[in-house]
Formats: structure tokens, C-alpha cells, sequence
């Protein structure tokens, strides 16, 4: 995981700067390290892939499943332990989820976003725990990125207002809860352990 965010780290980076997408992130289903006694992975591993490519920068992001891409079903030969059949893979968690990423970035003015890891004070993780942040260049919002719904603390001062206007975002349904106001340095606790959630800072 740690090697996934430095690879979108430095291709954000790079220069000239150009759009990228990390074209193969974790699929749905696909047993870890290719080895099904490890177990395989989940719809939250396919949605942290997701919100940290967007959260660092990437201009989209691409979700495979592994019983999908090689149409798992009747004599086809297996590729990897795939588990099931590509027809009712269709209809599995993550690949229904992706869509509420892009209605969350569409609900502000995404193109104004950059990544702003700086405005978490508190520490950030490595791997599975990673948060990450993107903020409007004017100020108007920003967003963090909870994997594992441990509290974090954020400078809100980074906004183009006194205080801010609070919410918590649920990648699982799309729903936006309200969450009051807060202003400067703040702990935020998710509504949650255990899932991701993304916390929404609006100025007031």
C-alpha cells in the first residue's frame, strides 16, 4: 500500500504535469498476493485504491473484478482461483460504489481540487490506515479521507473563512450526513471504526 501512494504521489508530481489514472488498482475478488489461503479482497480495499488515487491527484480511476475481467462461467478456463461467475459479479458491492465517488466530486467544483495532505496535523499512516485530503485552490471547501474510521485532527484554517460546515460522507451509500460547525485545529472522530468514511469542510 505504501508503494501504491508513492507511485501516485510521484506521478502527481512529475513535470510536465500531465493527467494520469492508476490502470490496474486492486481488484475486487482477487485473492491476495495471487494466493487464495490469504483471502481475498473486499469491497473496502477496492474503495481505499479509489478515494487515495482521487484524493492525490489522479484525474479518474479504473475498477476491475477478477471474476469479470476473465468471464468466470461454464468451461472458460480459471485464471487465478476466481470464485463464482461474471454474471452475478456484475452486481458485487465496489463495482456499485465507484459511482458515488464521482457524485461526491461533482458536488463541488472538483476541478479546482489539489491535493493537501498538510492540512492533517495529526499522523497520517503508511498503509491500510492512509489518510488523505484534497482541497478547493480558493479555499471554498476540502475533503479528508478516513480509511479505517480512526479519529484525525485537521487545521481548518486552510479555509477562506473563520469556520467551517461539517459533514461526513459514507462511500458505502453516498449518503451525506450534517455534522455541525467547527473552526482552527480540530479532532474529527468518524461516525464509525472499521470503514472508510470522507469528512466535507465547507466555508461558511
Amino acid at each position: 500500500y505504501d508503494v501504491r501512494n508513492t507511485l501516485i504521489d510521484e506521478a502527481y508530481q512529475a513535470h510536465p504535469p500531465k493527467p494520469f489514472i492508476d490502470g490496474e488498482p486492486v481488484y475486487e475478488e482477487h485473492p491476495f498476493c495471487w494466493k487464495p489461503e490469504d483471502g481475498y479482497s473486499n469491497a473496502l480495499d477496492v474503495r481505499r485504491d479509489a478515494y487515495w488515487s482521487v484524493f492525490a491527484g489522479a484525474a479518474g480511476h479504473t475498477y476491475g473484478h477478477h471474476t469479470v475481467w476473465q468471464f468466470t462461467g461454464g468451461n472458460r478456463p480459471r485464471v487465478s482461483h476466481p470464485r463464482g461467475d461474471w454474471v452475478s459479479a456484475l452486481d458485487s458491492e465496489a463495482a456499485w460504489q465507484m459511482r458515488h465517488l464521482r457524485t461526491l466530486m461533482e458536488t463541488r467544483k472538483w476541478w479546482t481540487a489539489q491535493p493537501a495532505t498538510d492540512v492533517i496535523t495529526s499522523n497520517v499512516g503508511r498503509t491500510t490506515d492512509r489518510l488523505r485530503a484534497l482541497k478547493a485552490t480558493d479555499g471554498s471547501w476540502l475533503m479528508v479521507y478516513s480509511p479505517d474510521g480512526r479519529p484525525f485532527d485537521v487545521n481548518l484554517s486552510v479555509l477562506a473563512s473563520a469556520s467551517a460546515r461539517l459533514s461526513w460522507f459514507d462511500p458505502r451509500t453516498g449518503e451525506t450526513t450534517p455534522a455541525g460547525t467547527a473552526s482552527g485545529e480540530t479532532t474529527f472522530t468518524p461516525p464509525q471504526r472499521g470503514t472508510d468514511w470522507v469528512l466535507i469542510a465547507d466555508r461558511m
